[in-house]
Formats: structure tokens, sequence, C-alpha cells
């Protein structure tokens, strides 16, 4: 091929290609072989950003799932509290919901109330929520049950005496009703007992009472007596009523052929003051008449001069064919639910081998489909029919806890001993054992106790937990002691008298310009209840304070104080750990900001700290730094 007047001559030979420019030298290449290198080159790369682009999604999918085996959201158990005296409700303080295993957690409150508030009578759900960085959440719930036992306070009128003319006379009794108060709220005042205010009475003796309920269930009750007198006649101080001689109930069979039976039975008798009081029967049937089957009520009463009244019931029971069993089930036996101390169970009901009327009540313990708390629960049942024949049955439900209790141990720890020190005093907190029912035992079972004086070396600890069935688990931590040299004080830094017996490490020797400055001290990293002192040239200027996170911007919750440095001398800043919080250890920030700027906030939104420390306590140990001024 040519083109154009151009010299160029392209000829292709087998696979090959050939240019000629008419000159004597021929150039010969293979393009195809030359491209190969680049195109492999070029899969090879590709291979090797799939592979990344992989183990990217891998690890974005494993992130999230490492982060939410790392740390547990665990509330406290119900808390059950009755109200306070005259108040309707209780000021509940019920423990925090403790974060285990992690130092990036936020926990929040979604319903219920805060501790130290008043609680009303009821159950109160309280749920919890805490999310970490990675946006993994747990949820915890617990309740508050209130329970008002505290009864009503009835407000009568006092026993009364009227005077009437003569002893056929009668006078209408006006009486102001009876009030009641609850420290919840009266839910009825009735009148039990005694005429109504306004009724006309004759002579005699008459008792009212009244009973209050407040919405709880609680009861009370009050009563007044009075006495209604011809003028001219002797009080009556009798207040005792007529005694009935009492016999026990009756019981007969039917008659022949019937079904009732004719009774005479005797008539009760009653005495008052060693005298035969007449009796009267008001309720049921006389001697000598038929009583059908089953059982009838016979009441009988009795009254005195003084108008004191008393009863006296007996029941005449008739029985035509008493030929029944009654047949519990057997015992049941079972295991709690997982995380529950208990389980529901349904059990079947007790057999009565009559086709008759017989009535079925269970007396003690609970009823089919219930939830049984982990033990033993006697069921008993009572059938009767309806001539008052009575049989009783029982059987036990066990319900046995096998699940062991969890405990959770510190972490293992470090601690430093001082100078010539041998040992130093470390106070950990306790293992925090959970069970679904409850923890019987929490023992010390190896090493030492908090708040004991440890040695230089390592120290194993063991903790065991045991729940009322008897189940355990056990866990263990070490205390490491180790020896550390406390850096020496300049001499310009006179030492401290207060220090409570700890060592006093100075970490830091500054200088700053301004006499006066303004300290802020915050914690560190998440609350967990870090208590520290602050001191200032051997002065407490902050007592036991709980280190609280917050802007200084803001001030908030943050300690802040200002201090007067002294020009002639190295001015100490030391802080003391009452404990190391529920993560260890107390670690707290230090800001110093030059001037007085808590009498002036705005200063807080333009000014930065001169200084910013972090101090690292243990009891035992405090931190501080030296501040000379100019």
């Amino acid at each position: 091929m040519r083109t154009g007047n151009s010299p160029l001559r392209i000829s292709s030979v087998g696979a090959k290609v050939k240019f000629s420019l008419n000159f004597p030298t021929v150039i010969s290449f293979q393009p195809r072989k030359r491209k190969k290198p680049p195109c492999r080159y070029s899969s090879e790369m590709s291979y090797i950003a799939r592979g990344m682009y992989l183990r990217l999604i891998i690890l974005a999918l494993i992130f999230p799932l490492s982060l939410r085996a790392q740390w547990t959201l665990t509330c406290t158990q119900d808390v059950t509290q009755q109200t306070n005296p005259g108040r309707c409700g209780a000021m509940v303080y019920y423990p925090v919901p403790v974060v285990s295993k992690s130092t990036f957690v936020s926990v929040a409150q979604t319903e219920g109330q805060r501790q130290g508030t008043l609680f009303a009578p009821g159950a109160t759900l309280n749920t919890y929520v805490a999310t970490d960085k990675a946006g993994v959440k747990q949820q915890c719930s617990f309740y508050v049950k209130v329970i008002d036992k505290e009864s009503p306070v009835i407000s009568c009128p006092r026993d009364t005496v009227i005077w009437i003319g003569s002893k056929n006379g009668r006078v209408f009794y006006d009486y102001e009703e009876p009030t009641a108060t609850d420290n919840c709220t009266v839910a009825a005042l009735t009148r039990s007992g005694g005429p109504a205010s306004g009724t006309a009475l004759g002579a005699g003796i008459y008792v009212i009472s009244y009973n209050a309920r407040d919405n709880s269930g609680n009861m009370s009750a009050y009563s007044w007596r009075v006495q209604v007198a011809v003028k001219g006649s002797k009080l009556s101080d009798d207040l005792q009523p007529p005694t009935f001689e009492r016999y026990p109930d009756i019981r007969v069979h039917c008659d022949a052929g019937s079904r009732a039976a004719k009774l005479s039975y005797p008539e009760p008798t009653a005495i008052d003051n060693g005298k035969p009081v007449a009796v009267k029967l008001v309720a049921g049937l006389a001697s000598g008449a038929s009583f059908p089957i089953g059982v009838s009520d016979v009441t009988y009463m009795a009254q005195d001069d003084a108008g004191n009244v008393s009863q006296f019931t007996f029941k005449v029971i008739v029985v035509c064919d008493d030929k029944w069993m009654l047949t519990c089930p057997s015992d049941i036996v079972m295991n709690a639910d997982k995380g529950v101390c208990g389980t529901t169970v349904a059990y079947a009901t007790p057999m009565v081998t009559t086709a008759g009327m017989v009535e079925l009540t269970l007396t003690h313990g609970q009823m089919s489909k219930s939830f049984f708390k982990a033990g033993s629960t006697t069921n008993t049942f009572l059938a009767q029919d309806r001539a008052g024949t009575r049989q009783e049955c029982s059987f036990n439900v066990q319900i046995s806890d096998v699940e062991k209790p969890t405990i959770e141990c510190p972490p293992d720890t470090i601690i430093w001993i001082e100078g010539n020190d041998p040992s130093v005093v470390y106070n950990y907190k306790e293992p925090i054992a959970r069970d679904n029912c409850s923890i019987a035992e929490l023992k010390l079972t190896d090493g030492a106790r908090s708040g004991t004086a440890f040695a230089q070396g390592v120290h194993v600890i063991s903790y065991t937990a045991k729940d009322p069935s008897g189940n355990l688990a056990s866990c263990s931590f070490t205390v490491t002691v180790k020896r550390r040299e406390t850096v020496a004080m300049p001499l310009a830094v006179a030492p401290l008298r207060i220090s409570y017996g700890d060592t006093i490490r100075i970490r830091s020797q500054e200088v700053v310009n301004d006499c006066t400055v303004t300290i802020f001290v915050a914690d560190d990293g998440i609350e967990d209840g870090d208590t520290v002192s602050i001191f200032v040239n051997d002065e407490e200027v902050i007592k036991q304070q709980r280190l609280r996170k917050g802007r200084v911007e803001s001030y908030g919750d943050m300690i802040g104080l200002t201090v007067k440095l002294d020009p002639n001398r190295a001015n100490t800043i030391v802080a003391k750990a009452w404990n190391v919080g529920t993560i260890p250890p107390n670690t707290m920030e230090i800001k110093v900001f030059a001037g007085d700027v808590l009498s002036d906030r705005t200063m807080l939104r333009t000014q930065k700290p001169i200084l910013r420390r972090r101090f690292e306590c243990y009891p035992g140990l405090t931190d501080g730094m030296t501040l000379n001024c100019k």
C-alpha cells in the first residue's frame, strides 16, 4: 500500500509487518508481543485491587460485631420500697446501670424516672439505652415498685349521752359525718354499724361504726357510743353484751324418701351479769321445721337492759349422699427457665368422682398456668358439696434452679509503691455477681481483701458467687505491685503537711506569667464515679467531689476555682484520689487559665488554657505539679 507521495511502503509477511522508507534498512517488529507486558501488569493490579476491596468489606462487617462483643449494659434488679410516712410515694435511689469493658459508650434513660425522685405507688418501668461510637446499642430495664401500707385516719365524734323525758320517748340524733385522711387517696368511707345521722332513737345504748379504705386496700375502723337515757335515771356503765352458750353445727341425714330433714334443735341460751337473758330467732328456720338438703344458717339474738346486743349463728347441714372422692394430680418437678427465677406451670385440675354439684376451690398455692418461683409450692384444693361435706387434697410443684450465677471481676491492674515504703494500700472494687434468682453469698476465696496493704509482687485475688440453690461461679484477677521512685520535689517547694498518708508525686514544674489563675478539673474519660480532693499549698480547696465531664466554655458540672499564687515560692497543686471509680485508675484533666475567668464567663469563649495536664491517681499515690508565677 502506498499513501500519496509518501516514500513509506507497508507490506505484511506472515505475522510480521514491514515498513519501508526507501532506505536500505528494513525495520521489523511484533506489536502484539510488545503490548502483552502492559496488559499482564494491568490484570495483576486489578486482581490486587479486588482483593483489597473484599478485605475492606469484611472488616466493615466484622468491626461493629467486635465492638458489640466488647461491652455489656447491666441494670439492677427490681427495687421494692414502701411509701415515705405521710407521702403518697417514696424517694427511691437505685443503682444506675453499669457498662463493662468499654470507655466509648454513652448511657441515656429513655423511660421511667431518675433516681432520687418521688415514685408514686405501683410499678414504674425504667429503661436505659447504651450506645457506642459504632452505633451499637444495648437496652436493659427494671421496675421500681412502691407499696403503700399506710392506713387512712378517721376523725369521728366522741361518745355522748342524750336525755329524753320519758321511757317511751324518742329523740332525733344528728351527728356530723366522720372524715378520713390518707397519705394518698381515701377510696371509700362507709358506715358499718349503728344508726344513720338523723335517726329517731329510743332509750338505750347505740354503737356507731365507720370503716375507711384507701386505693391500696388499706383499712381502718372507728366507732363511738351514744347512750339515750331518761331524765332522772342513772346512766348505765354496762358495756358488755350478753354471752351465748354456744354449741357446734348440727349435721343430719335426709328423711327416708325425702330431700330434706325435719329437725328439732335446742334453743340457744344467753346470760348477762350472771342472769339469763331472753333470746330471739332473727334468721333461719325455727326448731321443728323441715330443713332442705345443704347448709342452712340459724341466727339468734340477745339484748340486755343496757341495750348491748350479741348474736349466735350455727349451721344445720343436711346430707343425702356423701360418697364421692377428690383426687389431685401427682407432684410436678421442672427446671426454671433460662435467665428467670422460675417458670410457668400448667397442671391438670383435680378430679371429683361425682356428678353432683361440688364446688372446687384453691385454698393454698397458685392457679394453673401461673408463674412459679424456684423452690417448692404446695397447691391445696378444697371440694365441698351442698351438704357441706368437705374433702381436701394437695400436690407439690418443685421448680429447680440449675443456672449458675455470673460473676465479673475487676480487670488486672498495676499499682505502684513509691520511695522506700514496704507496701501500698489498695482499694479495689468487689466483683459484680448476678443470678437469675439472687446471690446468696459473694465470698473471697483467695488473695487479699480490698483496703489492705499490698507488698511488691503479683497478687491473685479470687471470688466465688453462690445462689440460694447452691450453684457456684468464680472469677480471678491479678494486682501487680511494682516499686517506682518518687520524683524529688524542688527545694523551693515546701513539703505538704496534709496528704492522708499518700505518697506525693510531682509530675511537672511550670512557670506562668500571672499570679492569679483559674483551675478547672474534669474527668479525663467516661464518668465512672471518680472522687478527688484538690490541695493548693497544703490547703484542701476542693473536698471529695465527684469528677464530671463537660466543656469549659459552658462550665456545667466541672469543678472550677480561682487561685492566687505566691510569687515567692513554688506553689503546689496536688490531686488526691479517694477511689479508682468503676474504670481504674482515677484520671483527671487539669486546665489552667490566666486570670479570674470565673467572674467573667465571656472570657472563657475567647481565652485558651495556658496549661493542660493529665493526672493519674490511686489510693496511696497522689499526682501534682508546681506553679511559679512572675
